[in-house]
């Protein structure tokens, strides 16, 4: 997983989580004029691919993140990300 968290500053493993996922919700609200809701460019299959992971992952991370309150799926791809949850949870 040292090339998932070499391009991408993320690792899937809970205790190695660091604050890359916070620094792209910061640039994405920016780009978005800070609305955090925008839709994916890549569906999930498409990202486990892209990270080398599998779907399963990404899905279960997804979910983890939406119970935690830090994601919001709105409908198909479209997502709004929460910043401040999103931060408590690279945090925790």
């Amino acid at each position: 997983m040292d090339l998932l968290k070499t391009r991408t500053g993320i690792s899937p493993t809970p205790d190695r989580r660091q604050s890359r996922p916070t620094e792209a919700g910061e640039e994405v609200d920016e780009r978005l004029g800070g609305t955090g809701t925008f839709a994916l460019p890549m569906t999930r299959r498409d990202i486990a691919d892209h990270l080398g992971l599998t779907i399963e992952t990404v899905s279960r991370t997804f979910s983890q993140l939406e119970e935690a309150s830090a994601l919001h799926r709105v409908g198909g791809r479209h997502v709004s990300l929460r910043r401040a949850r999103l931060r408590r949870v690279v945090e925790d």
